[in-house]
């Protein structure tokens, strides 16, 4: 499994993990073939990059090659992804440069954005 950016995506290949709105709904199945429709959308719902499937070789596959991998990728609305930036900004604002907090504020807004996306948290 390999997770790349939706300008890599080529059509033909294979999704390793669901993609879900916020409400659960799946948009796409894993294992759904991309096709250009698709890689268009992902842009349209906030998706910057998707988990796609690869042989042993580390390059993605195409369809009609199988592997087996369970998981599930959560579409997170960008105005929750920009509501916590704008409240983690200040918080952050004394490490504009240090490479390791902008990477903890990354992840720490990614998680708060996929919380709320899940429904486990309110804004």
């Amino acid at each position: 499994m390999r997770r790349l950016p939706v300008s890599e995506l080529k059509n033909g290949m294979i999704l390793a993990k669901e993609i879900l709105d916020e409400k659960g709904r799946v948009l796409l199945k894993k294992g759904d073939p991309l096709r250009e429709a698709y890689i268009r959308k992902l842009g349209d719902w906030g998706i910057n990059k998707v988990c796609v499937e690869t042989p042993d070789d580390g390059q993605p596959k195409a369809a009609g090659a199988g592997d087996e991998t369970s998981a599930t990728e959560i579409v997170v609305p960008l105005e929750i992804t920009e509501r916590y930036e704008r409240r983690l900004d200040a918080k952050f604002s004394e490490f504009p440069t240090n490479v390791m907090m902008n990477a903890i504020k990354k992840a720490a807004i990614r998680s708060l954005a996929l919380k709320e996306a899940r429904g486990l948290s309110e804004a």
